[in-house]
């Protein structure tokens, strides 16, 4: 612990490499200790906080709602559309004009 106290300072002394090492052992070996020490109330915490807080639904998810994308909210076609699309999505545009389920706008 004192070589992170000394590197926390910047004051290594001797071979930099090998403090340098020393500070990187003892500060993962300090790390897994805490880890190890406050496990359970992270643990608990962790619980809690998924108790309060809900998460997004997700496509994919079992409780997810039944509608997850947006509804197609582009009801109208303009002459414009209709012109710089091609000639299979165009049949496919009037076709759908012609059965009510699209709008053309002059």
């Amino acid at each position: 612990m004192e070589a992170v106290r000394e590197a926390s300072t910047g004051r290594l002394g001797g071979n930099n490499s090998k403090s340098k090492r020393q500070v990187s052992e003892a500060r993962r070996e300090y790390l897994h200790n805490y880890y190890l020490k406050n496990r359970d109330r992270a643990l608990a915490y962790q619980r809690e906080y998924n108790r309060k807080y809900k998460k997004k639904a997700r496509p994919g998810d079992a409780d997810a709602p039944t509608q997850l994308g947006r509804p197609n909210v582009r009801r109208t076609f303009t002459p414009r559309d209709l012109i710089q699309s091609s000639a299979e999505k165009t049949v496919r545009m009037i076709d759908q004009i012609l059965r009510r389920e699209r709008y053309l706008t002059m």
